[in-house]
């Protein structure tokens, strides 16, 4: 009977529930980043952390110097200052989801895979929490 059938009907649902949220595999990340119409190696100089619109939530505003352009959609050329704006979230300890994008440092030099901003000059990160790191 469909009785029967239903706690293997609830721990499939559950499965699927934590698999939807589960960190993605490295081959994602990789073609995000191959995907990404900005890369870059940035020099942070400014990072600005405000907190979110949500609870646990911190949006991020860097400012950065383009050191070296390796492919720009949006024609960025080294010296060049732009505005990387994202939101992280502190999700709790067991959490299984994509890591974070991490937060930039001051005065650090990254490599950087960005997406403009449609709505604004800004840039964003474009391969999540590979954004600013290399394979």
């Amino acid at each position: 009977s469909v009785f029967s059938m239903l706690p293997l009907l609830f721990a499939l649902a559950a499965m699927l529930a934590l698999s939807a949220s589960a960190e993605l595999p490295p081959s994602v990340y990789e073609q995000r980043q191959k995907a990404a119409p900005e890369h870059l190696v940035i020099e942070v100089q400014r990072v600005n952390i405000e907190p979110g619109e949500q609870e646990g939530q911190q949006t991020v505003h860097a400012v950065a110097m383009v050191r070296t352009v390796h492919r720009s959609s949006a024609g960025l050329e080294p010296g060049a200052l732009i505005t990387i704006s994202y939101t992280v979230t502190r999700w709790p300890q067991d959490y299984a989801g994509p890591g974070e994008v991490p937060i930039l440092q001051e005065q650090t030099e990254t490599v950087a895979f960005l997406a403009k901003a449609p709505e604004s000059q800004a840039f964003h990160p474009a391969a999540g929490v590979m954004s600013f790191s290399e394979f």
